[in-house]
Order: C-alpha cells, then sequence, then structure tokens
C-alpha cells in the first residue's frame, strides 16, 4: 500500500477556509490570498487572486483543480437602494472564479 503525503511549515496558523481533495492537495486562504499545494507540486503557489472567502474547490474531470470564492464587497451607487438584506447579500458580493491548471480567472463568475 503507497500513501501520499503532504509536509510543510507556515508562518501562520490555517484556521478557515481549509478545503483538502484528491491528491492530496489542499487549499486555503490567508490575508485575502489563496493557496495552493499537493503532492504533484514542489513548493506552496499563491493565486494571483484575492478572495474574503474560499467558498467551494473541487476538482473537474480529473484534469483541473477550480476555486470559487467571494472578493471584496462592491458598494451600490447613489441610484441603487439596499433594500433588504438579500439585496446587500448581492450588492456587496463580487464572486471569483479561478482555474488552477491554466491560471486563469473564469469569465461569468
Amino acid at each position: 500500500k503507497v500513501e501520499k503525503h503532504l509536509d510543510f511549515k507556515l508562518a501562520y496558523n490555517i484556521k478557515d477556509d481549509v478545503k483538502l481533495l484528491p491528491g492530496p492537495t489542499l487549499l486555503w486562504s490567508h490575508k485575502e490570498t489563496i493557496f495552493y499545494t499537493s503532492s504533484n507540486t514542489p513548493t506552496i503557489i499563491s493565486m494571483p487572486v484575492q478572495v474574503t472567502t474560499l467558498t467551494w474547490a473541487g476538482e473537474i474531470a480529473g484534469e483541473d483543480v477550480l476555486v470559487l470564492g467571494t472578493g471584496k464587497p462592491v458598494l451600490p451607487t447613489e441610484e441603487h437602494q439596499i433594500i433588504n438584506k438579500a439585496d446587500k447579500d448581492i450588492w456587496c458580493c463580487e464572486f471569483i472564479g479561478f482555474s488552477v491548471k491554466s491560471k486563469t480567472l473564469i469569465n461569468g463568475s
């Protein structure tokens, strides 16, 4: 039986927004940056996107890892009124999608 494992040290504690995928692959966010490492990468990689929350990460058909998160709040202009909490949740979130393999933002996310 062969087992893969990850072993690394960070200058901070990982507390929230941790996703463990097959491989093993580990994704987490710290100070609005997403980090990624796996048994196939020689180091920890930071992704060029800023997120406030790492919402979802998953492997797609064994080919790529996709990451979804929310970015910094986008406040409405004066002409748009926030009426209720649901409106605030929509207006105040920028949804971000990122492909790890191609290292690109996903349009329309």
